[in-house]
């Protein structure tokens, strides 16, 4: 599982540069039993929640961390672009597991970001389509939780349909991770002048989660089921959307804080490294990165014809 020092004590998720965490706490609403069964069902946040310094993968490790005798075990399905749409199929599955016996517990839908393109006027099928499978999941005793959407872009496209999931989840009395408070409030928390300072963005294009938001949702999810948003080590994702590649060294799953750790870009045939972004910003090919906090760095790569 997760290595557990004796030597480190719990530490508060922090960032470096973040000049304030979010001001909003999310409330405990479920505890959890031992051999407790979570499925997370999403969209593109919720693919990348699965990779390493994702926030399902965060989860699994503090559970691991912080839980370890309770053997609780968390996955996730992330479906990109889709909506709430895809619920009917996603319930009818869960209901097939449970009828083999090896259903999970505790479902969180964590949809809604794709929903939102439709701005005001996909509220209600968005409403729906989350009422339906929450009545489903109820009548087959499994904890329905589902979240309030991230941003997007800013705090108003994603904002009914926050509102509306919280509406709902009163209604049906179904739990409720409210993660649009978490980041809207830590976006807020750290604008100046109509501007995000530097290091602060919970976001890599807008809409995905990079480290801190990623340790955002984590935390929310933690929160949620009465636990600590801490974490005994971090994790590192490196990405590029080019041929290059990218080595660490040293290449671990989890890291001490503080471990110093060397990236190298190295392009492919007809291509030059430009920069790092992301968790990490540069212009050298071969840097160092102190892992004080859980990391997602990009390296972008360009043609040679386009180097100046």
């Amino acid at each position: 599982m997760f290595p557990n020092h004796t030597l480190l004590t719990a530490l508060l998720f922090c960032f470096t540069g973040l000049a304030s965490a979010s001001a909003f706490e999310q409330p405990q609403i479920y505890q959890l039993k031992p051999k407790d069964t979570v499925l997370v069902i999403g969209d593109s946040t919720t693919a990348d929640g699965l990779k390493p310094a994702g926030y399902v993968r965060l989860v699994e490790q503090a559970l691991s961390e912080q839980i370890p005798d309770q053997d609780v075990g968390i996955s996730g399905l992330g479906y990109p672009m889709k909506t709430t749409a895809i619920l009917d199929g996603q319930i009818a599955n869960v209901k097939k597991l449970l009828e083999k016996g090896n259903g999970p517990t505790v479902v969180i839908i964590n949809l809604g970001l794709n929903d939102s393109k439709a701005k005001e006027k996909g509220v209600d099928s968005f409403t729906e389509n989350l009422r339906k499978a929450i009545g489903e999941l109820q009548a087959m005793k499994v904890a329905a939780i589902i979240c309030a959407p991230t941003t997007w872009g800013g705090l108003t496209q994603t904002k009914p349909y926050a509102e509306a999931a919280r509406a709902l989840a009163t209604e049906t009395k179904c739990l409720l991770i409210d993660l649009y408070a978490v980041h809207a409030d830590h976006i807020v928390a750290n604008t100046k002048d109509g501007k995000l300072l530097p290091g602060t963005d919970p976001t890599r294009d807008g809409t995905h989660l990079n480290g801190i938001g990623e340790t955002l949702s984590a935390g929310a999810v933690l929160q949620a089921f009465g636990l600590k948003p801490v974490w005994k080590e971090y994790q590192l994702r490196t990405m590029s959307r080019d041929q290059g590649k990218i080595t660490i060294d040293p290449d671990l799953p989890f890291y001490e804080p503080g471990a110093k750790i060397t990236l190298t870009a190295i392009p492919a045939d007809g291509e030059f490294f430009k920069f790092w972004s992301g968790d990490h910003q540069g212009s050298e090919a071969k840097t160092t990165v102190t892992m004080d906090r859980h990391r997602i760095i990009i390296t972008k790569f360009l043609p040679i014809s386009e180097k100046k």
